[in-house]
């Protein structure tokens, strides 16, 4: 395998000419385990904001996790696969899966690839709130880094059901001067 190379200015300026790409094929690739019930509000989050293919690894779930996610593969709105680490008895779920999926044909054809979890929402701030804008404001990268503000417990003791972003709703600072995005 050949070391990356240095993008030279005019690989730059040509790729600008492009970009951002139209209509971009975004993938998240995930693990999940009892993540149950999260998932539908987390893949309709982020699909509302631009991603197009969510591949989902499990492994020993006990909570219907799996079931779930089976049947969202089925209606074909994901890719759902048991972890191979399970395979390899090996407990690096997370390095293993991620290792996974950059073999599979879903990740060659992705523009843009994200590896995050389930308790992880992006947020933009760019334009309409989509990824799209959030490209075209970043300019051309090749990684961009995106930081979390986190959303602790919100002093709940126990489990509540309801939609995330209502049942923790406040984060480490509500400030917005005190975080600094990387396109307003």
């Amino acid at each position: 395998m050949n070391a990356p190379t240095a993008r030279t200015a005019e690989q730059t300026q040509a790729d600008s000419a492009d970009w951002p790409p139209a209509d971009p094929r975004i993938l998240i690739a995930t693990c999940m385990k009892d993540e149950e019930p999260f998932i539908l509000e987390w893949i309709a989050w982020h699909s509302a904001i631009g991603v197009t293919d969510f591949v989902v690894f499990t492994n020993y779930c006990a909570d219907g996790t799996d079931k779930m996610l089976d049947r969202l593969h089925e209606m074909g709105l994901i890719r759902h696969l048991p972890n191979p680490a399970t395979v390899m008895k090996s407990t690096y779920f997370q390095p293993v899966a991620l290792s996974y999926v950059q073999q599979m044909g879903i990740f060659a054809r992705a523009d843009f690839f994200i590896s995050m979890d389930v308790d992880e929402f992006i947020n933009l701030r760019a334009g309409e709130g989509k990824l799209t804008d959030l490209f075209a404001a970043s300019g051309v990268f090749d990684v961009l880094s995106m930081f979390e503000l986190n959303h602790g417990s919100n002093r709940k003791e126990g489990f509540e059901r309801g939609w995330v972003k209502d049942i923790f709703p406040e984060h480490q600072t509500n400030a917005r001067a005190a975080t600094k995005p990387c396109a307003a």
